[in-house]
């Protein structure tokens, strides 16, 4: 049996402080994701946009995975020198069904974290 998957999607913005910046260590902006799905076939899709003050720009840092199943995973996409848009896609791994009786293979997740440093433009 065929399924279609429907994404679901989440858009958090989440501000650089926009006052008082001093340093790039003041500009460092961490991101954690803890997505989940809630069943074998459905797709969950959360975005967080990160952006620094004017005057700064980011620049990416490492990702660091702490759990992830599947082809779950997570991006980030320049939007301007400011900005990021930061996206977890927690991917299942579907289901098996026969006589419409249906074994899960595996919900989706994805846990981690990405930095990104802020400096002066």
């Amino acid at each position: 049996m065929l399924r279609s998957f429907m994404p679901t999607a989440l858009m958090i913005v989440v501000p650089l402080a926009s006052h008082g910046i001093a340093s790039a260590a003041d500009a460092t902006q961490s991101v954690s994701f803890d997505v989940t799905t809630s069943n074998c076939k459905d797709t969950v899709v959360e975005m967080k946009q990160v952006c620094a003050p004017k005057g700064w720009h980011l620049i990416e840092g490492a990702l660091s995975y702490r759990s992830q199943n599947g082809a779950s995973r997570i991006e980030a996409i320049r939007v301007d020198s400011r900005c990021f848009k930061v996206t977890a896609t927690a991917t299942p791994l579907g289901e098996d069904c026969i006589l419409n009786i249906c074994n899960c293979r595996g919900r989706g997740w994805v846990k981690g974290d990405i930095v990104f440093t802020g400096t002066p433009e």
